[in-house]
């Protein structure tokens, strides 16, 4: 399986994002430091999902997000990428972990150059599986 295009129906969007601000203010609201920026790849921690919940990545060049190693503890953790630029922007999943249908391990990413405000909600639903929300057309798994 893989090599799919992910993108969400555009009258589910607004009910992704709302049900996602939710949880963040019910849950989480007093932990949220806000919006990070990176010009390079980043390798995300656990701990970066349950404070920092929103991850730019503004890059012209390809460049990788690194989903965390996780455990059944780790189950309900999430965040939102965001890729701004023309770059390619790489989401890698750890270990054996599985982003929607892609292979153990595998990826998702988003290479279109004139989508360069492409975002994924992302949600861990399983110790292994991690379900993304693609808002925009060229997220693809592998």
């Amino acid at each position: 399986m893989g090599g799919h295009s992910w993108t969400a129906k555009t009258d589910n969007v607004d009910d992704v994002l709302a049900e996602h601000i939710n949880d963040l203010q019910d849950d989480k609201a007093d932990d949220i430091d806000g919006i990070t920026t990176k010009t390079d790849s980043y390798a995300l921690l656990t701990t970066d999902m349950r404070t920092d919940e929103i991850f730019i990545m503004n890059a012209a060049g390809d460049k990788i997000f690194t989903l965390p190693s996780v455990a059944a503890a780790n189950v309900g953790i999430g965040c939102i990428l965001i890729k701004t630029g023309a770059g390619k922007v790489t989401i890698q999943a750890s270990d054996s972990d599985k982003i929607n249908d892609s292979s153990a391990g595998g990826t998702l990413y988003n290479a279109l150059a004139a989508e360069t405000w492409a975002a994924v909600i992302i949600k861990l639903v399983t110790e292994t599986q991690w379900i993304a929300f693609c808002l925009g057309t060229g997220w693809i798994t592998t």
